[in-house]
């Protein structure tokens, strides 16, 4: 069976837009197709170091023993710093890891700023 030019010309312009629909359907796919989320950031806290610093803080304003009530205070600092750590993590999106636990990569460091947030006296 022979074709004829113009039959040649029509399937070709079939080929054609058939590849050129399916280009532009790929490419409508593609621009829809969600992102996948990024994974969260990870910043560490020196939490040694702000239970350091604020005992230190009780023990100069004492006489160098730590009282319960000083001991109650410590604690309750401890657990104001626990609940900061949630809150940055929750509003910010990010993991917060104990500066002790991570053994290598430079990671933001948000020590002070949770010192400032942990209601230090």
């Amino acid at each position: 069976m022979k074709l004829t030019l113009e039959q040649t010309k029509n399937g070709l312009v079939t080929i054609v837009l058939a590849v050129i629909a399916s280009a532009a359907t790929t490419a409508i796919i593609q621009t829809l197709k969600p992102t996948p989320p990024q994974p969260p950031s990870i910043v560490t806290v020196d939490i040694e170091q702000l239970i350091r610093t604020r005992s230190d803080e009780i023990a100069r304003s004492g006489n160098g023993e730590i009282t319960d009530s000083e001991r109650k205070s410590l604690i309750e600092y401890t657990e104001q710093i626990q609940e900061k750590l949630v809150q940055v993590s929750e509003h910010a999106g990010v993991i917060v890891l104990p500066k002790q636990a991570v053994i290598a990569g430079a990671e933001r460091d948000i020590t002070a700023l949770i010192g400032q947030l942990g209601g230090a006296k």
